[in-house]
């Protein structure tokens, strides 16, 4: 079965959540802003383990994105790892394609299924 995705948005608006804190408006007001980085998977079968191990990068790097990890000083914030964690978990649960989801260590439904 061939997903028709031409392209995918990571669903990792509640990432700036977790990093809302480095993200803030500078004006003091508190308001924040939501990040999010679209991941372009029409090129990538994911229905191959090659493919699958493509998008799963991809995925990765729209998470350290998201999540302020571009820099270095973001990758040791103290939330980098959970948000990132979380922005690669829902990005799963709106693709729905198993063998990325086992290229990124985690789990399938088969998986699930089999516990």
């Amino acid at each position: 079965m061939n997903h028709p995705l031409h392209s995918f948005v990571l669903g990792l608006c509640a990432a700036a959540a977790f990093v809302a804190p480095a993200i803030a408006d500078p004006s003091g007001i508190g308001q924040t802003y939501q990040v999010s980085r679209t991941v372009r998977l029409a090129d990538v079968d994911l229905h191959t383990t090659d493919g699958a191990k493509v998008a799963a990068w991809r995925i990765r790097r729209a998470a350290d994105y998201v999540c302020g990890g571009d820099e270095m000083i973001g990758r040791m914030s103290a939330d980098f790892a959970s948000c990132r964690s979380g922005a690669i978990d829902r990005a799963l649960v709106t693709l729905d394609a198993p063998l990325v989801s086992a290229a990124l260590g985690r789990p399938t439904v088969t998986d699930m299924a089999a516990r």
